[in-house]
């Protein structure tokens, strides 16, 4: 991952309380509750901000546009919650945020939670298969809080901004823990893999002439 190899961005140097998220504007992805999650964590922290960005998917007419638009206006976060399509700029949104968040109702390997852990972002996400539970470390690097329960995360999201020390502690974890996911590492996992696949068929060759 080139990501590794970039500078790392203290948490001071960026946006404070400047949470994103990337991903369709999907229905799976529930991104309206990213911003209720957001409203609720407001009441206790103001400097908190959120930014979409992804491409709006079509499916019954926008839906899914249209829940996170009308979270916005039923909780007066117009000035606050920013819509973006996609960007490639990705590595310069995720060096100015200090948390990723993902809200969706179910999940692979969620590649820009990776990417952005790869940034020093602190991932906060709803408790899914298969992804995020993997890559997020609870307490480490982030938190997993349960589905759909949006309240909770707005919970973590006042906690983590309640604490100096310990978002620059998370973020500084997230950086070091994104190496299980460089070329060198997974490379490795692969070769120890294909060791014993080896030595298993071996042993299966063994059984069968005996």
């Amino acid at each position: 991952m080139k990501q590794l190899q970039q500078q790392r961005v203290p948490m001071a140097e960026r946006t404070f309380g400047k949470v994103v998220a990337l991903a369709r504007k999907a229905p799976e992805k529930q991104l309206d509750q990213l911003v209720k999650a957001v409203a609720y964590a407001r009441q206790q922290v103001p400097q908190i901000t959120l930014d979409l960005y992804g491409y709006k998917d079509p499916t019954n007419n926008f839906l899914a546009e249209r829940l996170i638009e009308s979270a916005i206006r039923e909780n007066n976060l117009e000035n606050i919650v920013t819509l973006h399509d996609y960007t490639d700029q990705v590595a310069v949104v995720e060096q100015d945020a200090q948390v990723f968040g993902v809200t969706s109702s179910m999940e692979g390997f969620n590649l820009s939670l990776m990417e952005a852990l790869a940034q020093g972002d602190i991932g906060v996400t709803y408790d899914v298969n298969y992804g995020p539970n993997a890559i997020i470390n609870e307490g480490k690097n982030g938190y997993i809080v349960p589905l759909n329960d949006y309240k909770f995360m707005g919970e973590a999201l006042i906690h983590i901004f309640k604490e100096p020390r310990l978002i620059q502690q998370l973020s500084d974890t997230s950086y070091e823990m994104s190496y299980r996911y460089s070329s060198d590492t997974v490379w490795a996992q692969w070769c120890l893999l294909l060791v014993d696949a080896k030595k298993c068929g071996q042993s299966n060759k063994l059984i069968i002439f005996i």
